[in-house]
This record gives structure tokens, sequence and C-alpha cells, in this order.
């Protein structure tokens, strides 16, 4: 296997395990959001994707409210999911990340 495999190779792997812990990223925050529905629309609108493109990797987290900001930065942060999901997951995504890059030989 060449260089140019190799990279390509993380490339994708690293990708690929974003977009899988996304997937289980996006339930938390659905399943752990801290405010009470009124009609469910912030709740089924949080979203957790990954963009993969030619020089970088993108994990976003979001809400789909236009309201979602207040969520997040009013009351002291006491309606907030995004930042408690980074929180939560920081150490594993660098565990998937850091496993991916060294497994591909």
């Amino acid at each position: 296997m060449n260089l140019d495999e190799k990279i390509l190779r993380r490339w994708f792997g690293v990708g690929l395990v974003l977009k899988t812990r996304a997937d289980i990223i996006q339930g938390w925050m659905k399943s752990n959001a801290p405010w009470k529905d009124r009609t469910g629309m912030a709740r089924q609108s949080l979203k957790c994707t990954v963009e993969i493109g030619d020089r970088q990797i993108v994990m976003r987290f979001a809400h789909g409210v236009d309201y979602g900001k207040y969520l997040e930065h009013k009351y002291a942060g006491k309606y907030a999911i995004l930042r408690p999901a980074i929180e939560q997951f920081r150490e594993e995504i660098k565990k998937d990340v850091k496993d991916v890059l060294e497994g591909v030989r």
C-alpha cells in the first residue's frame, strides 16, 4: 500500500467513525434535552452531522428551530444541550479518531 492509499484509508476511516458517532450523539441529545416539550419541534430538530471535504472533516451540532439559540444561551444555559453533548462525547471522539489513525498501517 502506498502513501496515498494510507492517507485515503485514514481520511475515510475517520469520516466513517465520526458519522457513526454523530448518529449516537444525535439520539443522545434528543433523549437528554433538558426542556419540557410544547410542540416537540425543538427536540426533533436537534442534529449532529458530519461533513467530509477535501481538506477537513467537520462535525456540527445544531438546533433546527430559530429559538434554539435561546434554549442554549438564556437562563444561564439551563436548557442547553449542544455544549453538554460536546462535553459528554469529546473524549470518546478523540479516542475513536486516534484508534483509526493508529490502526491503518
